[in-house]
């Protein structure tokens, strides 16, 4: 008789036990809220369940759900719910559990859904190691280069000019142990735009600009405007003059043999303040405050002796800053600043208001006029 209880004592416990876990996950002390309403792969959501927020997101492949029991591959979509297919509750105490959910044919993940595969910058199809869109090497062509590394992640690189007369031209040779290579070559007459053209031939780059822009390669606008000709983007580890981990972007432009650059600095979290400050200690002058159609900025070079000058201001967390010389004149500046305001709009007029708002406080609080 006393063997039988010890049996009978486990079999009730293991059935408390699961009757326990089961409770917990099919009954929601607190409130699960999905932003997509459910198990939908073709719109990011977030399921918010005790205090914590679970992301949906894209496979890198390797993944395994214990909810559906499915393993990811690259292009899935990592599918946070607070109900599985049947209904049951997959969020408990400690964590919610994940679905993986495939896109259709043609489609692939992109930000937690399933979207157009021409809609993600770094898709390839799987099996392909390197992809050019110019389709090998073409001097007279712009292409974009699209490759895996060793992670099987994509990568992605542009031909572009690195002067006017010098293109970096990217293509693909498949029996290299690294597929994407490289070919330097010097134009005939002039590298404009990421391709060779010959001078007083119309070159109008008026292409989609968002067609492969992904975060930042988008910081510079890599066509000409209006007058204003493209010339080469660089990614720089100088130059810097707020972070201290130096990363910045370069455009190179020019009109009538006058250069023009343009520099994003990353990481450069200052307000219009501390940035005057900053200008000011850097070059020895006090800023001069300028603006464009409603926009504000720094103007460094106005007045003194030098030929050249220098706009500079905040967007979110980027330092914008535009250098040439005095004698383009305005006119021919005019819908360049346009465009890269728009591109990356001044926060100084956000910031100032911000602190005309303190300053009003503090004088209706001490009773100040």
């Amino acid at each position: 008789m006393k063997k039988l209880i010890l049996p009978i004592f486990l079999i009730l416990g293991i059935t408390m036990i699961l009757g326990f876990v089961s409770a917990e996950l099919t009954n929601y002390s607190v409130d699960c809220t999905d932003s997509d309403s459910g198990l939908d792969q073709f719109n990011a959501g977030v399921v918010k369940y005790n205090n914590y927020e679970y992301q949906d997101s894209c496979a890198r492949g390797g993944e395994k759900s214990r909810v559906n029991n499915i393993e990811a591959f690259r292009g899935d979509v990592i599918e946070y719910s607070c109900l599985s297919e049947n209904g049951d509750a997959i969020c408990s105490g400690s964590a919610c559990l994940f679905l993986v959910m495939k896109c259709p044919e043609s489609q692939t993940c992109k930000g937690g859904e399933c979207v157009p595969e021409i809609q993600d910058p770094f898709y390839l199809p799987e099996g392909i190691t390197c992809q050019d869109s110019d389709n090998g090497i073409d001097y007279n062509t712009k292409g974009l280069v699209k490759y895996r590394v060793q992670d099987d992640s994509v990568n992605k690189v542009d031909d572009y000019c690195v002067t006017d007369k010098e293109l970096r031209e990217y293509y693909c040779d498949n029996s290299k142990e690294k597929p994407m290579q490289i070919s330097v070559t010097q134009c005939d007459e002039v590298c404009v735009g990421g391709k060779c053209v010959k001078k007083g031939e119309e070159v109008n780059f008026k292409k989609d600009y968002l067609k492969y822009c992904n975060d930042e390669s988008c910081y510079i606008y890599e066509e000409d405007i209006v007058l204003i000709k493209f010339l080469s983007k660089t990614k720089s580890q100088e130059g810097c003059i707020i972070s201290k981990e130096c990363e910045r972007y370069v455009g190179k432009y020019s009109v009538d043999n006058n250069n023009i650059e343009v520099g994003v600095e990353l990481n450069a979290k200052v307000n219009f303040v501390k940035l005057k400050e900053i200008l000011q200690k850097e070059f020895n002058q006090e800023p001069q405050m300028g603006d464009w159609a409603g926009s504000d900025y720094y103007v460094i070079g106005l007045g003194d002796e030098s030929n050249s000058i220098s706009l500079y201001w905040i967007s979110d967390d980027k330092l914008i800053s535009i250098q040439t010389i005095k004698q383009i004149g305005e006119g021919r500046m005019d819908d360049f600043l346009t465009k890269y305001l728009e591109l990356h709009p001044s926060d100084m007029e956000r910031n100032l208001n911000f602190f005309e708002k303190i300053f009003d406080w503090f004088s209706r609080l001490f009773g100040g006029n």
